[in-house]
């Protein structure tokens, strides 16, 4: 469903548990953490309905930084998050192959290349295991 509002809750829900610091009356400003999972990157940067983006809400504290209030990580760099962590993948892992195979298509697809994708990255039938056990061992 689009066009719901279900980014735009998100971000007033982020948002909101983020000022609960600012009540008024408290010693102790009240530090909630929050996750996030954003693969798309629609809740952390701005966008042309809301304008608003969860990566810049630290400037609502005054005196606040930066760093000590917001953390981006990625895979990929994003112009708009020069701050933002990038995560490593072991690619050579067994366990990791396909992950990192559903990266390289997300990514692939962006670039409209498309006959990369079907390939397939599981083990090989009964019948070519021991070509496949002779090429890990290289």
């Amino acid at each position: 469903m689009t066009r719901t509002g279900k980014s735009n809750t998100t971000k007033i829900i982020a948002k909101s548990v983020f000022e609960l610091r600012k009540k008024e009356g408290s010693g102790n400003p009240l530090r909630i953490g929050q996750v996030i999972f954003d693969p798309n990157g629609e809740y952390a940067n701005e966008n042309i309905q809301d304008k608003g983006a969860l990566k810049s809400i630290w400037k609502l504290i005054p005196k606040a930084k930066k760093e000590n209030e917001v953390v981006t990580y990625g895979i990929t760099s994003h112009p708009n998050d020069p701050d933002r962590i990038l995560m490593k993948l072991n690619f050579y892992l067994d366990d990791n192959l396909q992950i990192g195979k559903e990266i390289i298509d997300s990514l692939l697809n962006k670039l409209f290349v498309v006959t990369f994708r079907p390939l397939g990255v599981s083990k090989p039938a009964r019948a070519k295991t021991e070509r496949y056990a002779r090429t890990r061992r290289l």
